[in-house]
């Protein structure tokens, strides 16, 4: 039995015609910019506001639960 022609040969020109994955391409994001900061800027967060010792007692007092009627 000659094999001329058979699934073999059949198979090669199906894998040459098939289209080749294309490569994988990886892209970049855009470059971080840093610009100068504002003047007066320190990079530390601002000073909490004090508040005096009996300022929020008043509300305190205010916020209770209804069954404490």
């Amino acid at each position: 039995m000659t094999h001329e022609g058979g699934p073999a040969d059949g198979g090669e020109a199906a894998d040459a015609a098939a289209p080749q994955p294309a490569p994988l391409v990886i892209r970049r994001r855009g470059k971080r910019v840093s610009t100068e900061p504002s003047p007066g800027y320190t990079g530390e967060p601002p000073v909490e506001r004090q508040e005096r010792g009996s300022e929020n007692d008043e509300q305190l007092r205010r916020d209770v639960p209804p069954h404490w009627g």
